[in-house]
């Protein structure tokens, strides 16, 4: 019994092929719908409700319904549509082979049967052959201006370079040893110690020798150690350690040290060295280490003169301004001091002395001299102390020494007081 809603089927079968029902064959009432089934075609008939004929199921599905009309493949076949209800079949190609047209199906073709129309590599300065299919060869050279060198060739070792602002060379001027040498007209050796860096200039001719030039009217040429400069005479350390400068301007000659110094920090050059244009040698510190000076030698000399007046009545020790200080190179090395002072001492008849004496650093009294002036009538005695004394500091820090006076003998005692000129000397004496 039917459904509530549907009515019930019925189906008429044909064995004839190509037989199809018409619309007055099938009913579609309220009784009933009718199908029809073609067993030889594979297809199945019903009526719609506008009264025609309508295929609903195929054994083959054919493209007018969405399908492909084919029943087999193999592997790798195409699909594509010629004409019918039916699409063709392309069959896999011959390996490297292309899939092109043949204006009515796809096909495949042999890469090196197609033409070539139009090639063009623009400005790299690359041409193709005049090959119009297969392979197509590329020649010429590809242009700096593309990112290529624009060279057909190169010299062993040698250095690429610019010549212009759009176009390389290379040649045996500039040539480095694959190493760490570089040479300037000159194939360097390359026997150069591994852990350096060096540059060779090698002459232009066999007669000729080579230079490091500045060709500037008024400019310098320099050669430094560890040391870059950074401004105009501001010179920074490239490691941490010492640096050195040599350079000559204006026809003279300069050498510079700096001491050790961190990587960055600014450098504190000290001229060691300098020959003038006039063929002058200044060699501040004699070109001898004053480590290597014999005993006895003299390595150093600090003079002051001093014409300041100084007056006292004190009775003890007191400071006159005459003064100097040295720093010894070496904690074996002696000072000789001396000192010629323009002493008075003013008294009221009897003893009129005054009393010499040298400090060491302020507060170390080392020498004492003995009074000198006498048991006189006369009020005023005027002599020049004149005192030599060898000390032993002991130390390589800057060392002070001075000239007291005291007036224990007389009224008062007094120092550069008729506009006279005293002095200290200090001189190192290696041990």
């Amino acid at each position: 019994m039917a459904q509530t809603g549907f009515t019930p089927l019925l189906i008429y079968s044909s064995s004839t092929g190509g037989n199809t029902p018409t619309a007055g064959n099938l009913l579609n009432n309220a009784t009933g719908s009718e199908l029809a089934i073609n067993i030889a075609d594979g297809k199945l008939f019903y009526k719609d409700s506008g009264g025609s004929v309508q295929v609903i199921a195929w054994k083959t599905t054919p493209t007018t319904a969405g399908g492909t009309g084919l029943t087999s493949w193999t592997a790798g076949q195409l699909p594509y549509y010629s004409s019918g209800t039916a699409l063709s079949q392309l069959n896999i190609g011959t390996s490297g082979y292309f899939l092109t047209s043949s204006g009515s199906a796809p096909q495949w073709t042999d890469p090196t049967t197609l033409a070539v129309t139009s090639i063009s590599f623009g400005s790299t300065g690359l041409t193709p052959s005049t090959a119009t299919k297969g392979a197509v060869t590329v020649a010429g050279l590809l242009a700096t201006g593309n990112g290529g060198t624009g060279l057909t060739g190169f010299t062993s070792g040698g250095v690429v370079y610019a010549s212009s602002t759009s176009a390389l060379a290379t040649g045996s001027t500039l040539v480095f040893n694959g190493t760490n040498a570089l040479g300037v007209g000159v194939t360097p050796n390359a026997t150069w110690l591994s852990t350096i860096a060096a540059l060779e200039v090698g002459p232009n001719t066999a007669t000729n020798g080579g230079y490091l030039s500045n060709l500037s009217a008024g400019g310098f040429l320099s050669l430094t150690q560890n040391l870059i400069n950074t401004s105009a005479s501001t010179y920074k350390y490239a490691g941490s350690s010492t640096g050195s400068l040599h350079y000559t301007q204006g026809g003279a000659y300069y050498w510079q040290s700096a001491p050790s110094g961190t990587a960055g920090a600014t450098a504190t050059l000290t001229t060691t060295m300098s020959l003038s244009q006039a063929g002058v040698l200044d060699v501040p510190n004699r070109g001898i280490s004053k480590g290597s000076m014999p005993a006895g030698s003299v390595l150093q000399v600090v003079s002051v003169a001093y014409s300041t007046a100084f007056s006292t009545t004190s009775a003890t020790d007191v400071s006159t301004g005459l003064t100097a200080s040295i720093t010894p190179t070496s904690s074996t090395s002696k000072i000789l001091v001396i000192i010629t002072a323009n002493c008075r001492a003013a008294g009221a008849g009897g003893n009129t002395y005054f009393v010499p004496s040298i400090y060491r650093n302020t507060s170390t009294q080392i020498w004492y001299g003995y009074a000198q002036g006498g048991n006189f009538a006369s009020t005023d005695f005027r002599s020049p102390a004149t005192v030599t004394y060898l000390d032993s500091p002991a130390t390589t820090s800057s060392t002070n020494y001075l000239l007291a006076l005291n007036s224990s003998l007389a009224s008062s005692v007094s120092m550069n007081n008729s506009g006279g000129t005293s002095t200290i000397t200090l001189m190192e004496i290696a041990a």
